[in-house]
């Protein structure tokens, strides 16, 4: 019979011959495969962050996966399990172990076991430690991203925004690097170069083990804006104006608008938005009239420092009568010393 076997034993009583046949029911191999994600080997996390490790085992045999670390197995608070069965008998089960706050303690030598097999994982930490500058214009000022440790594996770059300080004309020339890049220093700063940096920590990097990390990195200053960056209106007859405060700062800055001796409050006529990430720096006035003509102040301030930013607007129709009408006139912007006239566009 297919699938068993057959067990023989014979012995003699007297003259008689007596044999004895036994079944054995044949046992079917134990087929077990165990994943652990990450692939990567060892697996990095940065000391502080979630450390998140994964063990997917299908097998034949309906077993419990457990994980073990330096020969004490994990608790049970610390990770998830998923499982499923599959028509065929098969079972797939998901073990997950999460530290939330991972340490220097979490550091070693991982296995996941199920059925007497194991799938090990060496688990490594890094340290990050960041120091924001303040700037002082016309000064060095240097940005620092330690990374312990950082050795021929470890790569750091960085970043202004999402744009590489490579890829930045202003800065070009000013900007020199420590060691392994864990410093970044800009000669001559000035109050544009102001803002939030990120580095970028990589691990065997260009290669199928590659592991990204990113920090950021603040250099400080007070709220600068540049006037010739001032964004005029778009407005057509009974519909709005908008006015602009291109500021760029960090920390974020608070951002006010004033008329006169008066801050402009939010309300259905006086709509305040977000402008390039920085809550209230855009003006929406609905529906204006010659009321709404004047001096604007833009007066921003954070930690560092506070800016004011004026914008004179004028209306007339063309001819050099003052009129009630947005459709025909011509809208000039007066931004500080920067002068620009802008025909209206329909929105």
């Amino acid at each position: 019979m297919a699938g068993s076997i057959f067990s023989y034993c014979c012995f003699s009583l007297g003259v008689v011959l007596i044999c004895v046949v036994t079944k054995i029911e044949a046992v079917s191999a134990t087929n077990t495969t165990i994943t652990v994600e990450p692939k990567f080997d060892p697996v990095w996390f940065v000391e502080g962050d979630p450390l998140t490790l994964t063990c997917t085992v299908e097998s034949t045999k309906d077993y419990t996966p457990e994980w073990w670390n330096g020969g004490e197995r994990v608790s049970d608070e610390s990770t998830s399990l998923k499982t499923s069965e599959e028509v065929t008998g098969s079972y797939k089960k998901t073990l997950t172990l999460t530290k939330s706050d991972a340490s220097a303690d979490d550091v070693g030598l991982y296995y996941c076991s199920y059925d007497g097999k194991d799938q090990m994982k060496q688990v490594e930490m890094v340290t990050v430690t960041t120091r924001d500058a303040n700037l002082t214009q016309g000064y060095h000022t240097t940005l620092t991203c330690d990374v312990e440790p950082c050795n021929s594996i470890c790569s750091i770059t960085w970043l202004k925004g999402d744009t590489p300080l490579s890829k930045i004309a202003e800065l070009d020339g000013r900007v020199t690097y420590g060691q392994y890049n864990t410093s970044v220093t800009i000669s001559n700063s000035q109050f544009s170069d102001v803002g939030l940096y990120t580095c970028i920590i990589q691990f065997n990097r260009d290669s199928k083990l590659e592991q990204t990390f990113k920090r950021n990195v603040g250099m400080r200053g007070k709220p600068y804006v540049e006037a010739s960056e001032a964004q005029a209106l778009k407005t057509v007859t009974n519909t709005s104006i908008s006015l602009v405060c291109p500021v760029s700062t960090y920390p974020e800055p608070e951002v006010f608008w004033k008329r006169g001796d008066d801050i402009i409050e939010a309300s259905d006529r006086y709509v305040l938005m977000p402008y390039n990430g920085v809550p209230d720096a855009k003006l929406d006035i609905k529906n204006p009239t010659e009321k709404d003509y004047g001096q604007y102040v833009c007066l921003t301030e954070n930690s560092m420092g506070k800016s004011e930013f004026s914008i004179e607007l004028n209306v007339n129709d063309g001819d050099g009568n003052t009129g009630n009408s947005f459709t025909t006139g011509i809208v000039s912007i007066v931004v500080g010393l920067f002068v620009s006239t802008v025909r209206p566009v329909l929105l």
